[in-house]
């Protein structure tokens, strides 16, 4: 019987040498510049391969198939390969507001392929910009109430914004990556220079999204150096702090008045808050959601605490003022309390929320959490509202809430005089409450608990607009009373969460409903009832449904048909072509030319 022979240490450390430089180019892609890349092989260039993903998939303002045009996109990418391929240099080249770069693969002066990004902007848009990229886009006047156009909004705010700095060293990057793909530089030679580019400009000019999210938001890391209040190396390096930080301040500049508008002026305030942070000495900053940011912070660990909240405050003073200046308008801070290991932070990022919302409605330039006491916090008008739901909804349920609830909502919409990010407050304050019961009854998964408590955080804190908010609030109460008053339903919830996980992640798998349900804990019969339930579909319908939608987002990338075919869970690649043409009405192969990549 053959046995596998592990590799030596020597084997193992070329192996990972020549890998270095993917594995830098995904990480500076993935954790920073938030862009796809792909590999286009062949000089018809219909063979695509996806090397990098977005860390979460997100909507592009291209993405809109009653309004885009595919055809010009098409256009668009055979130009600029064509150009690639002309001069053997690399192109960036715009589309509707939005560049791409395509970079060359070079040996022995032919052209073998070429390397391709996912789209970005190289500036915030103005509002009279972002209406006349929709006019032309789609043909009609940007409405504050049309669906669509807050939808082309919000893709735009979601699009990764890279300065002419940040496009060159991106530019480098690719570069470097296809010149090791060809071997004209050696892979060690392409990761020194990447490990740079990572930490000197991408770590240092783009948001730190997955290190603030998973170690203060939603605290998901374990510190194997053993010192939670000591940063590791690269953090420091990274970060461009040199301590932990113990408070989260959240700050937010006055609204336009128009929602969409308030989008692009948020990612402005962002930026800038990236900016200034760190000229105020060991910060971090971190977008909040749609409309504002997020501060991390530490005062000096050898001063008094007194004297350590004296100088937190004044750096929330020196932010506001700066970015009044910078804006021409009112900035407001909320801080959050001090956790002084620097390791818990999720407390102090609600209070340094709650906290904005009291300064917005009260009108004060910067207010501390810990300095509201009840009498202050009835400022907002919805201190009492909050507390006398959330009771009612845990002694009473939502059956006999409900109007209750009904009435909260409106009461919300009225105080906060329709101001999103008030709303939003209120509403997470409830929710944090209901959590909070949850989390003391017993049975129910504590990491299943912990997703289910980031899930709803981020989806409230990513509202778009008030519909969408109420809308989501509504939900998680429906679903955080159902956990409380049957806890059975939170574990089955838990339970056909995973399934709808596992199948998302695994569709080239041959999933059956027998097969699904033994796995997860069900019998056929009542996993078949609750999963339709749980996902406005039967199960074979949702898989199928599944299948379509990763087949079309890899036919778009120009991926050939086999490969697809096997990567959705199909059979063949004829009946992948039969099906696919039933439901989208379209063979596959036509609608990924009409896409584009």
């Amino acid at each position: 019987m053959a046995t596998t022979k592990m590799p030596t240490a020597a084997a193992l450390h070329s192996l990972l040498q020549t890998a270095r430089p993917y594995i830098l180019l995904q990480n500076s892609l993935t954790y920073y510049v938030d862009l796809p890349a792909f590999l286009i092989l062949n000089g018809d260039f219909k063979s695509w391969h996806t090397l990098v993903t977005r860390r979460q998939p997100k909507e592009t303002p291209m993405d809109y198939e009653g309004f885009a045009h595919w055809e010009e996109r098409v256009r668009y990418n055979e130009r600029c390969l064509a150009k690639v391929c002309a001069t053997r240099k690399t192109v960036c080249a715009p589309l509707r507001g939005l560049h791409g770069l395509f970079v060359p693969v070079i040996k022995a002066g032919r052209c073998l392929g070429v390397l391709q990004t996912g789209v970005f902007l190289m500036a915030v848009p103005t509002e009279a910009e972002l209406a006349a990229l929709w006019k032309d886009l789609s043909g009609r006047n940007p409405l504050p109430n049309d669906e669509a156009f807050c939808a082309y909004a919000r893709a735009v705010a979601d699009t990764p914004v890279l300065d002419a700095e940040l496009v060159a060293a991106l530019t480098e990057a690719l570069e470097l990556f296809s010149a090791f793909l060809t071997g004209a530089l050696d892979g060690a030679a392409a990761a020194s220079r990447l490990d740079v580019l990572q930490r000197d400009v991408f770590a240092r000019r783009l948001w730190h999204h997955q290190w603030v999210e998973w170690q203060a938001i939603s605290p998901k890391f374990f510190r194997f150096n053993g010192d939670h209040r000591r940063l590791m190396a690269w953090e420091v390096e990274e970060l461009g702090i040199e301590r932990f930080p113990t408070t989260v301040m959240a700050a937010k500049r006055e609204g336009t008045g128009k929602e969409w508008a308030d989008a692009l002026a948020a990612m402005s305030f962002q930026r800038e808050a990236r900016r200034v942070a760190p000229e105020l000495g060991q910060t971090l900053a971190h977008p909040l959601g749609y409309y504002g940011t997020l501060l991390l912070t530490s005062a000096d660990p050898a001063t008094a605490a007194p004297r350590a909240a004296e100088e937190i405050l004044n750096r929330a003073h020196e932010f506001s003022r700066r970015m009044s200046r910078r804006f021409g308008c009112k900035v407001w801070v909320g801080i959050g309390g001090t956790d002084p290991s620097g390791t818990a932070l999720k407390g102090s990022y609600h209070e340094a929320v709650a906290a904005l919302h009291v300064a917005l409605s009260k009108g004060e330039t910067v207010v501390r959490y810990r300095d509201l006491g009840p009498a202050a916090q009835e400022g907002s008008g919805l201190r009492a509202g909050i507390e006398e739901l959330s009771r009612a909804l845990l002694e009473q349920g939502r059956a006999r809430a409900g109007e209750r609830a009904a009435a909260f909502i409106q009461n919300v919409l009225m105080k906060t005089l329709g101001r999103p990010e008030a709303s939003r407050r209120a509403f997470i304050e409830v929710i944090d409450r209901l959590l909070g019961a949850l989390e003391t009854r017993k049975g129910l998964d504590a990491q299943d608990l912990a997703r289910f408590e980031a899930d709803v955080i981020f989806k409230m804190e990513t509202a778009f607009d008030l519909a969408e908010m109420v809308g989501r609030f509504e939900s998680a109460l429906d679903l955080l009373l159902s956990f409380l008053e049957r806890p059975v339903s939170g574990d089955k919830y838990f339970r056909l969460n995973r399934a709808c996980q596992a199948i998302d992640t695994g569709l080239n798998e041959p999933w059956t409903l027998p097969g699904v349900a033994r796995q997860f804990g069900f019998s056929t019969t009542t996993f078949s009832r609750e999963f339709a339930r749980h996902t406005g579909r039967p199960f074979s319908d949702y898989l199928l449904h599944k299948r379509i939608e990763k087949a079309k987002r890899m036919l778009a990338e120009g991926l050939a048909l086999e490969q697809v075919a096997e990567a959705c869970g199909f059979r063949s690649v004829n009946y992948f072509i039969q099906i696919f043409k039933r439901k989208v009405g379209l063979p596959p192969g036509r609608y990924g030319r009409q896409k584009g990549a």
